[in-house]
């Protein structure tokens, strides 16, 4: 039996250091290594910042090592990225790998945990393609789902609900205020909670 089980059943990240290549097959011998060509990074940082872009394209480097690193472990540790949208500001929350629906909207506001109905959603390359939500309920390329959805990294979700704050009254909230961050007062009871909502990872 092992002594530390502890240490061996947590997460593992190896990083290669693979120098001045991309040593794709070594990474490959190894589950849950990444490969970093350490010496070409180190020869980017080294330019000014305006000519790095150019020296990635040459060297066929699409991300940093530290976007690299810090994708592979992030998504090591089960965690998703799905997206809001509005006509002033996107934004991204993080939520946990195989979540449905309604934790993702609680997310947002426990409110719109507790009363979730229903939400709308779509691929952010999708709707991207496409231009604007608006454009993309038209085109009916939105997918309406219930509370066993399992929400997917990169998806676009609008979710709606009801809250009852007291009985018999029913009280309508939605997700921030569109380039605010604030929450709105309570709405009319006859609208619907809603938190809009775009996804990338």
């Amino acid at each position: 039996p092992l002594k530390y089980p502890h240490i061996f059943a947590s997460a593992t990240l190896v990083v290669l250091n693979t120098g001045e290549q991309f040593d794709h097959e070594a990474a490959a011998k190894i589950p849950g290594s990444i490969a970093v060509p350490i010496e070409i990074e180190a020869e980017i940082a080294a330019c000014a910042p305006e000519d790095r872009a150019d020296m990635r394209e040459m060297y066929g480097v699409t991300a940093s090592a530290l976007d690299t690193v810090a994708h592979a472990a992030y998504h090591l540790l089960g965690r998703r990225t799905f997206l809001t949208t509005g006509e002033d500001e996107s934004r991204a929350w993080t939520f946990r790998a195989g979540a449905k629906a309604p934790e993702c909207a609680g997310v947002i506001h426990s409110d719109l945990q507790r009363g979730f109905i229903r939400a709308e959603v779509i691929d952010w390359q999708e709707l991207l393609e496409i231009g604007s939500r608006n454009k993309a309920r038209a085109e009916k390329k939105l997918r309406v789902v219930g509370k066993d959805y399992d929400v997917r990294g990169g998806d676009v979700v609008e979710s709606r609900g009801n809250v009852q704050s007291a009985p018999g009254r029913t009280t309508a909230c939605r997700g921030p205020e569109r380039g605010t961050g604030s929450w709105p007062r309570a709405e009319s009871p006859s609208r619907a909670a809603s938190a809009r909502a775009a996804g990338p990872s």
